[in-house]
């Protein structure tokens, strides 16, 4: 193959996508992750003070690092760096422990 053909073909393949557009795409995503992280553990607080039960508050932390937790997954699959896929086992760590805690206050 020459350098036309080689060109012709990768127009051909990247049809309808927009570099600039799946970027801003990926950041809004990766964004939005960290706003339902944050907004997670906003209102475990508010819950487990207002409440004083803390056992109330564990649903919004488990969701929200579920979030946290798929997005380093994902990402430790597609790069398979080591702090990614640290960060992948610890959030889905944290989750299922909490997921754990959470079951054993219902049947409690």
């Amino acid at each position: 193959m020459n350098k036309e053909e080689i060109l012709e073909k990768s127009r051909k393949e990247n049809v309808g996508h927009d570099e600039n557009e799946l970027k801003s795409v990926y950041k809004g995503f990766y964004f939005g992750a960290f706003v339902a992280l944050i907004l997670g553990s906003i209102l475990t607080m508010i819950t487990g003070f207002v409440t004083n039960n803390w056992e109330l508050a564990i649903p919004f932390q488990a969701i929200s690092l579920s979030v946290g937790a798929t997005t380093f997954i994902y990402k430790a699959i597609k790069l398979k760096q080591k702090h990614e896929i640290f960060l992948a086992f610890f959030f889905t760590l944290c989750d299922l422990a909490l997921i754990v805690l959470y079951i054993v206050s219902l049947i409690s």
